[in-house]
């Protein structure tokens, strides 16, 4: 019986492992005999075996299987709910293998799976640490494509990926798709997609064409983010959650219009404090003081700082001249039109020589006119500088709140702790 993998024609047990009808097994011969039980089923199939190899000449081949593997030729039909063939290899070994010698095709395939409308073309199981399906390829380690996901992966072990993809020298995952999303991730209360790079790689890397790279879009409530970004460091100084570069805008953040709810940009600490706001309607509001680098005459740098006012302001400042105890000043057209007019505008005057005094002797809302006190007629220059309200703010001055009342009227940005790394998915190395 050399070369011929034997079928029984009823269940029998054999050294615990029950043989049913037309299952390969892998028990040596002796084994097989020294169990009476088989025996007579053994006899019959060596009967049927010897008569259907001299029909056909002894050129009989093995009809499902031989001693190489199965029968590439061969088409299995059942309308079984478990696999038509299973081959088990107890060893370290593959259950099967596929391979095309077709080399020099990009349309060849060592396996192939197929399916109905609702059913996997390859479906892998593994253990707690196995994976159920592993592809090792020159160009593409598992290419799959479907009406629904062309590759699926799933697990519902803690810390476990779904589906990894690991490259010595290219991409680890590629998505692409002609109309809609490259690769699509979704998790119920986990990650839906985790990149790690190493200490020279990019976790991830996205190009786009006429569209989008990477589009985040996140649900309702609080702490929800469409695109989050964390990286702890390891000394305080070199952990940066984010960088982005444009050729014409690098950051662009859109809120809600108006003074209402929405916040295009918030800044915070790691406690969830305000530290800089901008509301819908545009106006800024920080914590601390607003300073700025001034470049000196000898190439130093000085440190300056932004005067704060009581009541929003526009100012203008200049130098007029003062003939026979006189001046008329024209405001500047584009000032005069920012004012508003429901409040007078003030102007401070300093004289650049010897007088009595200079006092405004009359406003409108294109100019001023300066008098020298006491009907004086000197002819000297004096300098000005107006404050005025600008437009809507003509009412508007300093409140002071309780540190109850700033918390309400200052956003909310929810503290969300990402995972630790200790606690994150690992990534195992399957290649090295």
């Amino acid at each position: 019986m050399d070369g011929f993998i034997l079928y029984s024609i009823s269940t029998v047990t054999v050294l615990g492992e029950p043989l049913s009808p037309g299952t390969p097994h892998d028990l040596s011969e002796e084994e097989i005999m020294r169990t009476p039980t088989i025996k007579p089923t053994i006899a019959a199939a060596a009967i049927v075996v010897a008569a259907g190899a001299l029909a056909a000449g002894l050129a009989l081949k093995p009809a499902i299987a031989g001693p190489t593997g199965p029968n590439p030729d061969l088409s299995v039909t059942c309308t079984s709910g478990s696999p038509c063939q299973t081959y088990k290899n107890k060893g370290l070994g593959a259950g099967i293998e596929g391979i095309n010698t077709k080399n020099n095709s990009s349309f060849t395939s060592g396996v192939v799976g197929s399916a109905g409308t609702f059913g996997n073309g390859v479906n892998g199981f593994a253990g707690t640490s196995g994976n159920g399906v592993n592809g090792t390829g020159g160009n593409t380690g598992v290419s799959g494509t479907g009406g629904t996901w062309g590759v699926f992966g799933f697990t519902n072990t803690s810390f476990a990926t779904g589906v990894e993809g690991q490259s010595d020298n290219g991409d680890g995952v590629v998505g692409f798709s002609v109309c809609c999303n490259g690769v699509d991730a979704d998790s119920n209360s986990g990650n839906g997609l985790v990149a790690i790079g190493g200490s020279n790689g990019v976790s991830i890397f996205a190009v786009g064409g006429t569209h989008d790279d990477i589009v985040g879009s996140a649900g309702w409530g609080g702490g929800v983010t469409a695109v989050r970004g964390d990286n702890g460091g390891d000394n305080g100084s070199d952990g940066d959650a984010a960088e982005f570069y444009g050729s014409y805008i690098g950051v662009i953040a859109r809120s809600l219009a108006g003074s209402g709810p929405g916040f295009p940009i918030v800044a915070t600490d790691q406690n969830g404090n305000n530290l800089m706001w901008v509301d819908g309607a545009g106006d800024i509001f920080y914590h601390g003081s607003l300073n700025n680098f001034l470049r000196t005459r000898d190439g130093n740098v000085a440190t300056s700082f932004a005067p704060t006012a009581t009541a929003p302001t526009i100012e203008d400042n200049g130098t007029a001249q003062l003939v026979g105890g006189v001046a008329t000043v024209q405001l500047d057209a584009t000032f005069a039109k920012s004012i508003d007019l429901h409040r007078v505008y003030q102007v401070m005057l300093t004289p650049d020589g010897d007088t009595k005094g200079l006092y405004i002797a009359s406003k409108s809302p294109t100019g001023f006119v300066v008098r020298e006190v006491q009907g004086g007629h000197n002819s000297i220059a004096f300098d000005y500088h107006i404050y005025a309200p600008s437009i809507g703010q003509a009412g508007t001055r300093m409140t002071e709140m309780s540190p109850a009342q700033a918390a309400s009227y200052a956003p909310h940005a929810a503290i969300v702790k990402l995972p630790a790394a200790a606690v994150r998915p690992k990534i195992k190395l399957l290649h090295k």
